[in-house]
């Protein structure tokens, strides 16, 4: 189910996660990564050669490990979020966030309502529907939601960005940064 859950409770706590981006397309690097004892992996398929597939196939590969399967989605499109969730990750990295009410967008999209605008068919999530009702109601509660800073934009509004409600935190993107700066 969502393995976003003890990331979460440990990014709340204030507790220092490790992470690493993955923009192969090959499980076996995603598997190698997730047994180096990370917190989380994220699976880049903003500027990786991913498709939905091989996204999926690298969240499968960090199934048994600790390491948590988040993706970097290509934009800020609820469809794609929905799908990635639905094959298992267990949170998602939004890109070039630029305001409160693009996070608030992003946030709204990764969970089901009355909290968010998520469609229900979490398939690999849900162990294939096996547990549905178990998934439904704790997916909120554990799904990871992190919003990348990569535009001067969003440095003017960081603090309210950071106050957005149910976003877990935020990534800066240096190369965009820089270049927007």
């Amino acid at each position: 189910m969502y393995e976003g859950k003890l990331l979460r409770d440990k990014l709340i706590s204030g507790h220092v996660c490790l992470g690493i981006f993955n923009s192969s397309s090959d499980p076996c690097i995603a598997e190698l990564l997730c047994g180096s004892g990370l917190d989380f992996m994220i699976i880049d398929a903003e500027h990786g050669a991913l498709n939905i597939e091989t996204v999926q196939a690298n969240i499968m590969a960090a199934k048994g490990s600790d390491t948590v399967p988040l993706v970097r989605v290509p934009s800020q499109d609820d469809v794609f979020i929905k799908r990635v969730l639905d094959a298992g990750a267990g949170g998602i990295l939004v890109p070039q966030v630029r305001s409160v009410e693009e996070v608030q967008r992003a946030v709204s999209a990764c969970l089901y309502p009355p909290e968010g605008v998520r469609g229900v068919g979490p398939r690999r999530a849900s162990n294939y529907f096996r547990d549905l009702a178990k998934c439904i109601s704790t997916a909120n509660e554990c799904v990871v939601v992190l919003a990348q800073i990569e535009n001067a934009d969003a440095i003017s509004a960081i603090e309210q960005i950071c106050k957005v409600s149910r976003l877990d935190g935020v990534i800066p993107g240096p190369s965009d940064l820089s270049t927007s700066m």
